[in-house]
């Protein structure tokens, strides 16, 4: 903290502590602008993932000023993204959806999905439809059947990480659907 705030007029010396302000990001991307000022354009992941802002953040003047300005830019993109990428999960083609989606994104999407899924079945099986998780079943086992057939194709490195990310989070949510059968 004493760096941070020592190194103020310096952002791109605030890099080395970044993981430590923010959760999974190893560094931002800075330019200059007309003005000769910082501007933070984007957030990279340890993974080598990067996420561009909706709108650049100046950095200048106090640090926490601008790093709670780089925050707020990190939700708000987030924010929308996580929008796109629920759209993305129940209409694009998986391999499309993982390329172009951020990790985290993925995996927040993807609950998302089940946990609506799983509730209309419960409620489907209140109503009196007997084979609702049954179906339900089916239709994630299908999926994971996907999920394993593309982990084995031609992926890139953030991609694969992506995909056994994701397919962690939907074995356990297969294992869950298991025990509400049961």
């Amino acid at each position: 903290l004493l760096e941070i705030l020592g190194q103020s007029k310096e952002p791109l010396a605030v890099q080395n502590h970044l993981t430590k302000c923010f959760d999974s990001i190893k560094k931002l991307e800075f330019t200059k602008d007309a003005k000769k000022r910082y501007e933070a354009l984007g957030m990279h992941s340890g993974e080598a993932e990067y996420v561009p802002f909706l709108e650049r953040v100046i950095a200048e003047g106090p640090v926490e000023a601008w790093l709670t300005a780089v925050e707020t830019a990190m939700r708000n993109t987030l924010k929308k993204e996580l929008v796109k990428s629920i759209v993305g999960f129940k209409r694009s083609k998986k391999e499309k959806w993982i390329s172009e989606t951020p990790g985290q994104l993925i995996i927040a999407s993807s609950q998302i999905a089940w946990t609506q899924e799983t509730t209309k079945a419960l409620i489907d099986l209140e109503n009196g439809d007997k084979t609702a998780l049954k179906e339900l079943r089916r239709k994630h086992a299908n999926t994971l059947k996907k999920l394993s057939d593309m982990v084995k194709g031609n992926l890139s490195k953030l991609n694969r990480l992506k995909l056994v990310a994701l397919l962690t989070i939907e074995i356990h949510a297969r294992d869950v659907i298991e025990k509400l059968i049961k």
